[in-house]
C-alpha cells in the first residue's frame, strides 16, 4: 500500500488504498481528483505542519481559504478544531473537498462552501491559506478581522523570492511574531493577531 509521511504525525493515504492496520498517527484519505493539495507539494505540507505545530489548546475554529482538496480542513478537524468553515471559489474544488471531507469519518462537520471571504463572518483562531500571491494579497486585509486575538494566519502558496511584499503587508496589518519556513522554492509564513 502507498502511505506518505507528510509530518511526525500525519500519513496520507490514497482514496482507494486500504486502511493499513497499526499506524501510530492521523491517516487522512484523499482523492485527488481535479483539486489543488494531496499533501505531496511543499505548500500543502508546510501548512499541514503549521497547523499541526501551532494548533491551540483550547476549543478552536478554523477558516481554511481556498481549500481545494479540503485537506487543511479535514486535518483541521482531526487536530481538534471544533468549527470549521471551507471556502473555495470553485465550484469544482468544493465538490471534491465534500469527496475527501466524507471519506474521513470526521467529529465535526465542515462548512464547505463558494461564498467568497468578504461575505465570511465570525471569528477563527486558526486562518489557513494556501492560494497564490496576488489573491494573498487581495484578501490579506480581511484577515485581521476575522482572527481571534492571537490567532493564527497560515499563508503559503508563495515563492521564496514573493515573501518580502506578504511580510511587509502583515506587518501593515499590525500581525505580528512573523514565521517562515521554506521548503524547496516555496514558502510559509505564520503570523500572530495581538492579544
Amino acid at each position: 500500500f502507498y502511505l506518505e509521511q507528510i509530518t511526525d504525525n500525519l500519513m496520507i493515504l490514497p482514496a482507494w488504498e486500504e486502511m493499513p492496520e497499526q499506524v501510530q498517527s492521523h491517516v487522512i484519505r484523499i482523492d485527488p481528483g481535479t483539486a489543488f493539495g494531496t499533501g505531496k507539494h511543499e505548500t500543502t505540507r508546510m501548512c499541514l505542519q503549521a497547523l499541526e505545530e501551532n494548533r491551540p489548546e483550547k476549543p478552536w475554529a478554523m477558516l481554511d481559504v481556498g481549500t481545494g482538496s479540503g485537506i487543511l480542513s479535514v486535518y483541521g478537524a482531526m487536530l481538534g478544531a471544533e468549527k470549521i468553515t471551507a471556502i473555495d471559489i470553485d465550484p469544482e474544488a468544493v465538490r471534491w473537498a465534500e469527496k475527501n471531507i466524507n471519506l474521513n469519518k470526521l467529529p465535526v462537520k465542515i462548512d464547505l462552501s463558494t461564498t467568497p471571504l468578504e461575505s465570511i463572518s465570525g471569528t477563527y483562531n486558526v486562518i489557513a491559506a494556501n492560494i497564490i500571491l496576488k489573491t494573498i494579497l487581495e484578501l490579506s486585509p480581511l484577515f485581521p478581522g476575522l482572527l481571534t486575538p492571537d490567532g493564527l494566519l497560515i499563508l503559503s502558496g508563495i515563492l521564496r523570492e514573493q515573501i518580502e511584499p506578504v511580510e511587509e503587508q502583515l506587518q501593515e496589518l499590525g500581525l505580528i511574531g512573523i514565521e517562515i519556513t521554506n521548503m524547496g522554492e516555496w514558502a510559509c509564513l505564520t503570523a500572530k493577531k495581538q492579544a
